[in-house]
């Protein structure tokens, strides 16, 4: 099962990786992801508005400190406060999302990741890797 999170525009989103509770968590991690958090290198997938069976790619990028995105997409993001971020790509736009702490089975270990739409129904995902 998926968390539904609602991002800056009241619209939910589904976070990337099952519903595992913060408990399992060490003490040290915090429930609200830092703007400093937030930055390094992730996989990110855009799910476009497609309905199908295909499986969607993941590619590089990294969240920038300056508040750039590089990598397979470019543009900017925002931390706004409580969880939540902006990214702007050159090639979708705005997107209004959120990010949080899940457990990433591949990497056995809690990661950042964020969720986000963009108006026109774009949704896209990214999860943290090692830099």
């Amino acid at each position: 099962m998926h968390e539904l999170l609602f991002n800056s525009q009241g619209w939910p989103v589904m976070a990337p990786f099952r519903y595992a509770p913060l408990s399992l968590s060490t003490p040290a991690q915090q429930p609200d992801v830092t703007s400093t958090q937030a930055q390094g290198a992730y996989k990110y997938v855009n799910h476009g508005k497609d309905i199908s069976a295909a499986i969607k790619t993941s590619e590089s990028i990294r969240l920038n400190s300056d508040g750039t995105v590089s990598g397979a997409v470019t543009g900017t993001w925002l931390h706004r406060g409580n969880n939540l971020i902006d990214i702007t790509l050159g090639t979708g736009g705005l997107f209004n999302g959120v990010l949080s702490r899940q457990w990433n089975t591949n990497a056995n270990s809690f990661v950042v990741t964020f969720s986000a739409q963009s108006v026109d129904g774009v949704s896209i995902w990214g999860a943290r890797t090692a830099d």
